[in-house]
Formats: structure tokens, C-alpha cells, sequence
């Protein structure tokens, strides 16, 4: 029992040790880093696939310490985890120091005089018969540096921020609340891109998304409508100042309409949990599969800048299947110079071509029974939509930070205790001095100050 209880008494203090928890801190900040620069699998599968095939060893690499997906493996998460507890410990331990002193800010009863006299930062020694008066002048040379002075008759405590002592337990605990914080919204959050050709709507399910990354607790996609409405202006103007692109986007539960606003760069839209952004914009159109008896199922299609010239338009290309789930064709869609129109290729699943121009209305056959009918031609943004219910806690985290690192720096506690200790053969001032920011600046001033009192009061 007794070397457990020494066991869990050195994994404590190991682990609220200062060090220790800036090397945890130092080891996520890294991971993160690293991580970023890696392809993430669910970020872009094709494009990590590519990867992993062009580097079989890293991968298998990665993929063991988490690095395609950093952010939702639990290599990430057990950082997070030894990192909280470290702080916990280490708050634990600031909030004890912080009470302990501010219990005795004002405390000037034997026990406290005893123990100034028994471990004094300095002691002056006394000419007898005169200890009231250098008691007296010792107090005021605590005034002239700015401190309250609690007055006891054998002695006295003067102190300046006293509420300063909580800044840094106020910070650290809002370090645990943050770890905590941003622990269960990777867990529980999902962001993804979608496409959505202005003047049409997709529904906030999986099947809708290009890119989604979903924690491991985040629940069942949201099911909502989420819409752009034809007006998508190319250049939206704002306070003077041209925002590019600026679609307006609305989100809707049936029939209710739950928010709606246009969206352009560092101005989303907010609803509830999620925050709508504008990722990217190109050309859309819609396109819909007859088949001969009637039935249609229709698709968004969206042709990107060429990313060899970004003056120039790219292709797009889809697959189509049929109601059983098997592919009907390939087609590639792209512009047609000088058109309103759009160049569309077919590769049936027979192995048969077909190109046509085509604008809205028109129809190519894709196979026996099956024809691609354009619907509409336009444009599309692409946007980034999150739902993340830590994304303000984040924040009023961060900022309660920052105010008790100010707290912490703007308003240091001083305190200084004067005794008299009249014990031992001759009498004597002794004197302490704490600092939370151990500034022996300030150690020096008092010295000097209650070195002053005493000469000039003959001692």
C-alpha cells in the first residue's frame, strides 16, 4: 500500500510539473502541425489514395500514429488527454497557493508573527526601549510603496492585489475547460463541402457532400434543406469594397425557414450549430436520366477553373447509374467557347461514344432506353458547412484566458509582513516579503524603504 501510495505520488507530481505539461503542449502543437502537411483520408480520398500508393512505407507510417486523419484518432485524443490532466494538477496546485496566501492577506495574530520571525527575509536589530516607534516608521515606508497595510500590534501585513492571485489559477482552469472543450467538439463535429447550383437546394445528408469529416460521436446528419437562390452575383459590393462572389443562402426544416443570408469571405451564416461558408464558385448545371418509362432521377454537375490556368475552365465528369445501382455511362461536361452551352462526352457502358453540344432542354442517349437530359446551365458554389457546437465556447475560453493572463500580469500581489520579535536578548524587526511574480525588484525597494524608516528614526 504504501508504494502505491509513493507510486501515484510521483506520477502526480510528474505530471503537474510545469515542464512536463509545456513538453505535452509543445508535442500536440507539433502533431497538428505535421498532420496538417500529410493528405487527410477524409479530406480527399482520391487524393490520399494517390498518395499512399506513391508512398506505400509512410503511409503505413501515418496511418499507425494517426496522421491522415490527426484531428479524430486517438493518438490525438490521449495527447489531449495527458495534457488536461497535467493542467488539472497543476491547476489544483495554483488554486491551493492562491487561497493559502489570500487566507492570510490581513492575518497578523501570533502564530503569523511567529513564523515572520522564525524565517525572515530581513531582520533589523533594535535599540531597546524604542521598538514602537521603529515598528511605527517600518508601516509607513509599507504606504510609501503603495500597499494597504493591515496594522496588528505586534504586526502588520501590507499587501496590493490581492484579487491578482487568481489570475493564474483563472487561467489554467480555462486551459482545462479549452482542452475539454475542443476534446468533445472534434468528437462530436462534422464539416464537409458541398456543391449547390444557384437557384437549387440539397438536403444536409451524407450522400449530398463531396468532403466530409465527421467525428466519432457526431450523430445523424441534420436532414435540412440548405438552398441558394438564383440572384448569385459575381461581384457583390459591400461598404465599398468588392466581396467577390456572394451567394444567398437560406436553410430551411420542410417548409420553415430556419436562417438566410448572403455568404462571402470571413462572413458566414449562422444558425444554431453550424456555420455556412463560402469555399469556392465555378459553373453548375443540372442535369436528369429519363428513362423510357418516366422515371427521372436528376444531379448537379460543377466545372471548376482549370487548375493548370486558372483563366480557363476545367472539365467535370460523373457516372451515372440506373435505379439498380449499376453504371449506365460516363460523361465529361465543358464549356463550349462562344456558347451558352456546354460540350458534353458520353462513354456508354457498351464502350460507345457520343459528343454533343448541348443547352438546356437538350438530351443525348446514354444507353438503350436511357437518355441525359441538360436542365439547366449556370453557376454553383461550393460550400463549407459545419456544425460545431464548441466553436463560441472556444472562444469565451480564449478570451477568459487572455483576461487572466492580463489579471495575472497587470495585477501582481504584493505583500510584505513587519514583526517584532522581542524574544531574544535585544529586540528585533523582521521581515517578509512575497511577490506572485517573484520580483526581487520589489524585494530591494523594501529593504531600502524600511532601511530608510530605521535611520531616520536613530535605530
Amino acid at each position: 500500500m504504501a508504494r502505491l501510495e509513493e507510486s501515484i505520488r510521483k506520477i502526480s507530481k510528474t505530471l503537474s510539473a510545469p515542464r512536463f505539461a509545456a513538453w505535452l503542449i509543445a508535442a500536440l502543437a507539433v502533431y497538428m502541425v505535421v498532420g496538417s502537411i500529410f493528405p487527410q483520408r477524409d479530406l480527399n480520398r482520391v487524393r490520399y489514395a494517390e498518395w499512399a500508393a506513391q508512398n506505400p512505407t509512410l503511409s503505413v507510417v501515418t496511418e499507425a500514429i494517426g496522421l491522415d486523419a490527426p484531428f479524430v484518432h486517438p493518438v490525438f485524443f490521449l495527447i489531449i488527454a495527458f495534457t488536461t490532466l497535467s493542467t488539472i494538477l497543476c491547476s489544483i496546485q495554483r488554486t491551493e497557493r492562491a487561497l493559502r496566501i489570500y487566507r492570510s492577506v490581513g492575518v497578523t495574530n501570533e502564530r503569523k508573527i511567529a513564523t515572520v520571525c522564525r524565517t525572515p527575509r530581513f531582520r533589523f536589530e533594535l535599540k531597546p526601549g524604542q521598538e514602537e516607534e521603529f515598528y511605527g516608521r517600518a508601516i509607513d515606508s509599507l504606504r510609501h510603496l503603495r500597499l494597504k497595510v493591515a496594522r496588528g500590534p505586534a504586526a502588520s501585513h501590507g499587501f496590493s492585489g490581492a484579487w491578482g492571485l487568481f489570475g493564474s489559477p483563472l487561467f489554467h482552469w480555462s486551459l482545462v475547460a479549452l482542452f475539454l472543450v475542443i476534446s468533445g467538439g472534434m468528437l462530436t463535429r462534422s464539416e464537409g463541402l458541398m456543391g449547390i447550383v444557384a437557384g437549387y437546394e440539397r438536403l444536409d445528408v451524407e450522400e449530398s457532400y463531396g468532403l466530409l469529416q465527421r467525428g466519432p460521436l457526431h450523430g445523424e446528419m441534420s436532414g435540412m434543406v440548405i438552398g441558394i437562390e438564383s440572384d448569385m452575383p459575381a461581384s457583390y459590393v459591400l461598404d465599398g469594397i468588392d466581396r467577390g462572389p456572394a451567394p444567398e443562402v437560406y436553410l430551411k426544416d420542410g417548409d420553415r425557414e430556419l436562417a438566410r443570408g448572403r455568404v462571402h469571405p470571413n462572413h458566414p451564416l449562422r444558425y444554431s450549430t453550424y456555420l455556412v461558408h463560402l469555399s469556392d464558385s465555378g459553373l453548375g448545371l443540372v442535369t436528369t436520366i429519363v428513362a423510357e418509362d418516366g422515371a427521372e432521377r436528376s444531379s448537379q454537375v460543377f466545372i471548376d477553373r482549370s487548375p493548370t490556368d486558372p483563366t480557363q475552365w476545367g472539365t467535370a465528369a460523373e457516372v451515372f447509374l440506373d435505379e439498380q445501382g449499376t453504371e449506365v455511362a460516363r460523361a465529361t461536361f465543358a464549356t463550349a467557347p462562344g456558347t451558352q452551352k456546354v460540350m458534353v462526352d458520353v462513354t456508354r457502358a457498351d464502350g460507345i461514344s457520343d459528343g454533343k453540344i448541348m443547352g438546356a432542354g437538350d438530351t443525348i442517349e446514354i444507353k438503350e432506353g436511357y437518355s441525359l437530359r441538360v436542365d439547366h446551365l449556370g453557376v454553383y458554389a461550393r460550400l463549407s458547412v459545419v456544425d460545431d457546437w464548441s466553436l463560441p465556447y472556444i472562444y469565451f475560453l480564449f478570451t477568459l484566458a487572455t483576461i487572466a493572463v492580463g489579471i495575472s500580469v497587470l495585477v501582481p500581489y504584493r505583500g510584505v509582513w513587519v514583526a517584532l520579535d522581542v524574544t531574544g536578548e535585544n529586540p528585533a524587526l523582521c521581515v517578509t516579503v512575497s511577490h506572485s511574480r517573484g520580483d526581487s525588484a520589489f524585494v530591494d525597494r523594501v529593504k531600502a524603504n524600511v532601511e530608510q524608516a530605521l535611520r531616520e528614526a536613530g535605530s
